[in-house]
Protein backbone atom coordinates (compact mmCIF):
# COMPACT_ATOMS: atom_id res chain seq x y z
CA UNK A 1 0.00 0.00 0.00
CA UNK A 2 1.32 3.36 -1.17
CA UNK A 3 0.87 7.09 -0.15
CA UNK A 4 -1.36 8.29 -2.43
CA UNK A 5 -1.36 12.32 -3.38
CA UNK A 6 -2.59 14.72 -5.04
CA UNK A 7 -1.63 18.30 -5.96
CA UNK A 8 -2.97 19.45 -3.01
CA UNK A 9 -2.72 17.00 0.09
CA UNK A 10 -1.07 13.66 0.78
CA UNK A 11 -3.20 11.00 2.71
CA UNK A 12 -2.16 7.87 4.51
CA UNK A 13 -2.99 4.58 3.21
CA UNK A 14 -5.92 3.12 4.65
CA UNK A 15 -6.17 0.42 7.36
CA UNK A 16 -5.97 -3.00 5.72
CA UNK A 17 -9.61 -4.09 6.78
CA UNK A 18 -10.92 -0.67 5.66
CA UNK A 19 -9.54 -0.73 2.28
CA UNK A 20 -10.73 -4.50 2.10
CA UNK A 21 -14.06 -3.25 3.28
CA UNK A 22 -14.29 -0.50 0.61
CA UNK A 23 -13.02 -3.19 -2.24
CA UNK A 24 -15.93 -5.20 -1.19
CA UNK A 25 -18.77 -2.33 -1.38
CA UNK A 26 -16.87 -1.82 -5.41
CA UNK A 27 -17.37 -5.11 -6.01
CA UNK A 28 -21.35 -5.17 -4.58
CA UNK A 29 -21.46 -2.25 -6.82
CA UNK A 30 -19.80 -3.65 -9.91
CA UNK A 31 -22.24 -6.81 -9.61
CA UNK A 32 -25.72 -4.67 -9.31
CA UNK A 33 -24.62 -2.75 -12.07
CA UNK A 34 -24.04 -6.20 -14.21
CA UNK A 35 -27.42 -7.73 -13.10
CA UNK A 36 -29.06 -4.58 -14.49
CA UNK A 37 -27.36 -4.95 -17.71
CA UNK A 38 -25.92 -1.27 -17.40
CA UNK A 39 -22.83 0.13 -18.59
CA UNK A 40 -20.59 2.26 -16.80
CA UNK A 41 -22.23 5.19 -18.79
CA UNK A 42 -25.40 3.82 -17.86
CA UNK A 43 -25.17 3.77 -13.91
CA UNK A 44 -23.14 7.02 -13.92
CA UNK A 45 -25.61 8.64 -15.75
CA UNK A 46 -28.21 7.45 -13.69
CA UNK A 47 -26.12 8.26 -10.66
CA UNK A 48 -25.55 12.20 -11.72
CA UNK A 49 -21.69 11.30 -11.65
CA UNK A 50 -18.90 11.16 -14.30
CA UNK A 51 -17.62 7.76 -15.54
CA UNK A 52 -14.39 8.16 -14.37
CA UNK A 53 -16.08 8.03 -10.67
CA UNK A 54 -18.17 5.18 -11.40
CA UNK A 55 -14.78 3.23 -12.57
CA UNK A 56 -13.49 4.59 -8.94
CA UNK A 57 -16.83 3.14 -7.01
CA UNK A 58 -16.59 -0.40 -8.61
CA UNK A 59 -12.70 -0.06 -7.54
CA UNK A 60 -13.09 1.00 -4.28
CA UNK A 61 -11.25 3.40 -4.46
CA UNK A 62 -11.12 5.40 -0.85
CA UNK A 63 -10.67 8.85 -2.68
CA UNK A 64 -14.69 8.97 -3.80
CA UNK A 65 -16.92 10.87 -1.56
CA UNK A 66 -19.32 9.84 0.28
CA UNK A 67 -21.83 11.57 -1.28
CA UNK A 68 -20.89 9.84 -4.81
CA UNK A 69 -21.16 6.74 -3.18
CA UNK A 70 -24.70 7.14 -1.89
CA UNK A 71 -25.77 8.60 -5.34
CA UNK A 72 -24.58 5.17 -7.12
CA UNK A 73 -26.27 3.35 -4.32
CA UNK A 74 -28.89 5.02 -4.51
CA UNK A 75 -29.62 4.51 -8.56
CA UNK A 76 -29.02 0.78 -8.25
CA UNK A 77 -31.70 0.79 -5.65
CA UNK A 78 -29.45 -0.15 -2.48
CA UNK A 79 -29.50 2.32 -0.40
CA UNK A 80 -30.92 -0.25 2.92
CA UNK A 81 -27.75 -2.36 2.50
CA UNK A 82 -25.50 0.67 2.66
CA UNK A 83 -28.16 2.29 5.32
CA UNK A 84 -27.66 -1.49 7.55
CA UNK A 85 -24.05 -0.92 7.89
CA UNK A 86 -24.96 2.29 9.58
CA UNK A 87 -27.65 1.15 12.05
CA UNK A 88 -26.31 1.41 15.90
CA UNK A 89 -27.81 -1.76 16.99
CA UNK A 90 -29.81 -4.75 15.00
CA UNK A 91 -32.85 -2.90 17.80
CA UNK A 92 -33.87 0.78 16.51
CA UNK A 93 -35.67 1.43 19.75
CA UNK A 94 -31.80 1.10 21.54
CA UNK A 95 -30.33 2.76 18.78
CA UNK A 96 -32.51 5.98 19.40
CA UNK A 97 -32.43 5.77 23.14
CA UNK A 98 -28.52 5.90 23.21
CA UNK A 99 -28.76 8.57 20.69
CA UNK A 100 -30.59 11.02 23.48
CA UNK A 101 -28.50 9.97 25.63
CA UNK A 102 -25.18 11.47 23.55
CA UNK A 103 -23.84 14.37 24.31
CA UNK A 104 -24.82 17.84 21.63
CA UNK A 105 -21.39 18.65 21.75
CA UNK A 106 -18.44 16.96 23.10
CA UNK A 107 -15.57 19.61 24.66
CA UNK A 108 -12.16 18.54 25.73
Amino acid sequence: MSIRKSPNRVTSPLPFEAEAAAQAWGRRVAIARKTRRWTLRDLAAKAGIGPNTAVQVERGDPQVGLGNWLRVFWALDLLDEFSRASRLSGDSVDAELLAERLPQRVRR
